[in-house]
Parts: C-alpha cells; sequence; structure tokens
C-alpha cells in the first residue's frame, strides 16, 4: 500500500506558527517550550508525548513534522475509505467534496478530474467553490487529492462522479 503524507497547508500552518512562535521567544526558550506551546495549542501534546514514548524517538521539531503526518495520513485514509459515488437519488451532507473525472479515450494519462467544494442546503441554490480545475489526473489520484483537500477544509464526505461522455468503453 502506497504512503501518502502531508505535504501541503496542513502541516504549513503548524510549521508557521512555529517560526511566529520562535521569532517571539527569548533566546533562553528552548525548542521543548516551542513544542509545548504549539502541540497544547491544537490540544493534542499530551498524544504526541505517548507517540514519541512508544516510539522510543526523541521529542523534537522532527518528531512534531512526523506526528503531524501520521495524523494527517490516518484522517486521510479514513475520508478516503468513505468516499462515495454521487448519485441523482444519493443523500448528501450540507458540505462535501465534490470529485468530478471525465474520463477521455482509453488512456488514464488523458482524463481530465475537477475538484470542488459543495455546499447544499433545503431550497437554496448549491454553490460549488473550486479547488482545482482541469487537473491532468485520472479518477483515483484525483479522488486522494480530493480526500486530502477534504481533511484540510475539516470535512468528512467526499463523493464522486464520472464523465464516460469521451471515455472509448
Amino acid at each position: 500500500m502506497d504512503r501518502i503524507s502531508c505535504r501541503a497547508p496542513y502541516r504549513h500552518r503548524i510549521v508557521r506558527d512555529l517560526r511566529g512562535l520562535a521569532s517571539k521567544a527569548r533566546p533562553r526558550r528552548t525548542v521543548r517550550y516551542l513544542l509545548t506551546s504549539i502541540c497544547a495549542r491544537y490540544g493534542k501534546y499530551q498524544e504526541w508525548e505517548n507517540w514519541c514514548a512508544e516510539r522510543q524517538i526523541e521529542r523534537s521539531l522532527s518528531s512534531v513534522r512526523e506526528y503531524v503526518n501520521a495524523l494527517f495520513e490516518e484522517r486521510l485514509r479514513s475520508v478516503l475509505k468513505c468516499a462515495r459515488e454521487a448519485t441523482p437519488g444519493s443523500i448528501v451532507p450540507e458540505r462535501y467534496v465534490l470529485v468530478v473525472t471525465e474520463e477521455i479515450g482509453q488512456e488514464k494519462a488523458n482524463d481530465v478530474s475537477h475538484i470542488a467544494i459543495a455546499q447544499e442546503s433545503i431550497g437554496v441554490t448549491a454553490t460549488h467553490r473550486s479547488l482545482d480545475e482541469n487537473a491532468r489526473v485520472f479518477h483515483e489520484y484525483a479522488l486522494a487529492l480530493g480526500s486530502s483537500y477534504a481533511v484540510i477544509a475539516g470535512l468528512d464526505f467526499v463523493f464522486w462522479r464520472k464523465k464516460l461522455r469521451y471515455a472509448w468503453v
């Protein structure tokens, strides 16, 4: 099974917060102070310490990065596992990530995918905020990317749709 790790905004937000704390810190303040501050801010300090103890690794900046990657990967896998096809009769939540893939020919390399956050309410026109348009990625990669966007946005649901108009079935 391929390992998917965090490479974008979720981890960068934590790193940005660490840099902000470091710039405000006095020279005597240690890495431990910075780590305690950042982990306390996100409510995961005790879990992080337990995680480090289980793996017998030093509590440092790299262990924070590894811990955040592990949390992101765990959440990503659970969202990806629950992704469902959006059919006309589907019952959908109010907010979710929608992945639409236009299959073109037999080659997956020609497929074009679109990813958006959809918001629907009863009696209100559905709105879509585009996250990625015309991405040259095939369905499975688009689904993984959409799931990572869902984790970053704090959403639990991913729905997908395939357009087979130009597919060679």
